[in-house]
């Protein structure tokens, strides 16, 4: 790849040009023009970003914590208000997504459709984390099943593409694994 051929000796110490390397429908050659080798950076040149990562995870581990006693809270039986009362958490209005929403990211799309349907007026309730280190707690209140004949001929063509595409990714997961199980690979390892 790319990577390997910059690094390269030939590129890298003799200065000469890569071999054409083919990057999408482009052909690319690199050169180097200039090279500083690696070195160690001193704490004070990285001080503040250290410090910044280290805070960004430990509000990121505060705020998993925090959605994780709140959702226990939640499946004992305490009311969803009394997290609409807490005046450090934003709670967003009920929403009905499907699953092709794009407006809803993909973590929150994929915890919520994860979720085991709601039973006679029992809400489930989950966790997701969401770019950025934020956290969202779930609530789930009902499920609306689609309706077939409610689908135009676009939707119906879609859904049973994303269908067959789907059950043929499996299959052919399935296969590979069987595969997998039925060959005996032996990995010679040699020393130098």
């Amino acid at each position: 790849g790319v990577t390997e051929a910059a690094f390269s000796s030939v590129v890298l110490d003799d200065r000469e040009n890569s071999r054409p390397l083919a990057v999408g429908r482009r052909q690319l050659v690199l050169r180097v023009l200039e090279h500083e080798p690696e070195a160690q950076l001193e704490l004070s040149a990285v001080r503040d970003e250290i410090l910044g990562q280290l805070q960004a995870e430990a509000g990121q581990a505060a705020a998993m914590a925090r959605a994780d006693a709140e959702l226990v809270r939640l499946q004992a039986g305490e009311a969803w208000d009394s997290l609409a009362a807490d005046d450090a958490v934003d709670v967003v209005p009920e929403l009905e997504i499907s699953r092709s929403d794009t407006n809803v990211g993909r973590a929150l799309l994929s915890a919520v459709f994860n979720l085991s349907r709601p039973q006679a007026d029992q809400a489930t309730y989950s966790r997701a984390s969401l770019a950025g280190g934020d956290q969202a707690v779930i609530r789930l209140v009902s499920v609306v099943d689609g309706d077939w004949a409610q689908a135009s001929a676009d939707e119906r063509e879609r859904l049973k593409s994303s269908t067959v595409g789907s059950v043929a990714s499996r299959e052919f997961a399935a296969l590979q694994a069987a595969l997998k199980a039925q060959t005996e690979i032996e990995i010679l390892r040699e020393s130098f």
